[in-house]
């Protein structure tokens, strides 16, 4: 991935794991934000998620491949918000 200039150029070599880590720490040096969580803190959480998509999914009648754009970012939050109420 690399900026519009071409510059800070970082590879990711096809790795999702590593793609989300190499996007979490450009957003936390952006933002300056240190309560934004390390990359493998995401990737692990991302993870999770996948696993959990397909029953997800399966609950409201729903195959994976059939979600819409809006049906993902529904799960997404949803998922995020009971997530984090565990914690």
């Amino acid at each position: 991935m690399s900026d519009i200039g071409g510059q800070d150029i970082h590879a990711h070599a096809g790795e999702v794991a590593r793609l989300i880590e190499q996007i979490a720490t450009w957003l936390r040096d952006e933002a300056g934000d240190p309560n934004i969580p390390g990359g493998r803190a995401i990737a692990a959480a991302f993870a999770r998620f996948r696993a959990d998509l397909p029953a997800i999914a399966a609950a409201k009648q729903l195959e994976t491949d059939e979600l819409t754009f809006k049906d993902f970012t529904a799960i997404s939050a949803e998922w995020i918000l009971a997530e984090n109420a565990t914690r």
